[in-house]
C-alpha cells in the first residue's frame, strides 16, 4: 500500500495523454486512476488494483462529491420510508388508528411521505362515524426531520 500512497502523491504528474505502454486501437485507454495504479505495478483485476482505484477516486473527491456520495449511500427505498413514517405517525395521531387508507412517497435522499389513516373518534364523539387524518413525514436518509398532521 506504500506504493499506492506514493502514486497518489505523484498523481499530478500522470497525464491522460500517452503512456509508455502501447494500447490497441480497439482497447479503451486506461483512465487516469488506472494509470496511477498501473504505475504502482498493480495488476488490473486484482483486489489490490481495485482498492487502489477506490483510494485514488476518494482522494480526488470534492466536498460536493462527498456530500452526494454520502446521500447516495443513505438513500432508502420508498417501502422503508413508508414503514418508518407509519410507525412515527401512528404514535402521534392523537386517536386510535383503525387502518391506513392511503400512502404516497416522493423524493430520493429527502423523502416526503404522506399517509392517510381512518381514525376512531367515537370516544370523543359517538356521533362521528368516519374520520380521517393525514400524517406527513419528511425524511433525510432514514431519519424523520419533520412531521405534521392535518
Amino acid at each position: 500500500m506504500a506504493g499506492i500512497a506514493a502514486a497518489l502523491i505523484v498523481a499530478g504528474c500522470v497525464s491522460d495523454g500517452g503512456s509508455e505502454r502501447s494500447w490497441e486501437p480497439d482497447v479503451p485507454k486506461p483512465s487516469r486512476e488506472e494509470l496511477i495504479c498501473l504505475a504502482s505495478n498493480l495488476t488490473p483485476g486484482t483486489q489490490e488494483f481495485n482498492q487502489c482505484l477506490a483510494m485514488v477516486k476518494v482522494s480526488e473527491m470534492t466536498e460536493e462529491d462527498y456530500r452526494k456520495e454520502r446521500e447516495r449511500r443513505e438513500t432508502i427505498g420508498d417501502g422503508l420510508a413508508e414503514e418508518i413514517c407509519d410507525g412515527f405517525a401512528r404514535d402521534r395521531m392523537g386517536y386510535p388508528v383503525k387502518r391506513k387508507v392511503f400512502k404516497e412517497v416522493r423524493g430520493d435522499y429527502e423523502k416526503t411521505v404522506k399517509i392517510t389513516y381512518e381514525i376512531d373518534r367515537t370516544q370523543e364523539n359517538p356521533q362521528v362515524i368516519l374520520a380521517y387524518r393525514n400524517g406527513i413525514c419528511t425524511l433525510r436518509g432514514s431519519k424523520v426531520v419533520d412531521f405534521k398532521t392535518n
